[in-house]
């Protein structure tokens, strides 16, 4: 659930609404012909290593982000390249958790809006760069990026 704190907050941040533009663990693909079925950031959680444990919760956050036709600035409004979209979205979430990182007395507390659960003292970091992944059959390109996450 730490992620779907983490994309609520980054929604607010940044605009849209989580469940129409900020996915949480669901990838919307059409199985059956490999297209999107919305396009956005979608965020899955996985597990850091046993080994990397330690007295806080550890995770990693990983951003997919693609945005399909019809993007638009959205100071400008004006029409923009799906590609260019796309790794602005991604390069606002990096500012976003490079900044959260420059402030060492930035360690917030996160609820899920739905569920009132709360996460204290989060700390992200990035851990990889953005990257790009895979293009998709319409040819929207799937760029990723993975922050490491720490909270109680």
């Amino acid at each position: 659930m730490i992620g779907l704190a983490i994309i609520e907050q980054l929604a607010r941040e940044i605009g849209g609404t989580v469940g129409q533009q900020w996915f949480y663990e669901n990838l919307p693909i059409d199985y059956e012909t490999g297209a999107m079925t919305n396009y956005g950031v979608y965020v899955v959680t996985n597990q850091a290593p046993i080994t990397q444990q330690n007295g806080d919760f550890h995770q990693f956050i990983q951003f997919d982000v693609a945005i399909g036709e019809g993007a638009t600035d959205p100071e400008t409004g004006v029409a923009v390249a799906e590609k260019y979209a796309t790794d602005e979205l991604l390069d606002k979430i990096y500012v976003i958790i490079r900044d959260w990182l420059d402030d060492p007395t930035n360690h917030c507390t996160l609820t899920v809006t739905e569920t009132g659960q709360t996460f204290h003292d989060v700390r992200l970091f990035p851990a990889q760069s953005k990257a790009r992944t895979v293009t998709l059959s319409n040819g929207a390109i799937v760029k990723q990026m993975i922050a490491e996450c720490y909270y109680k």
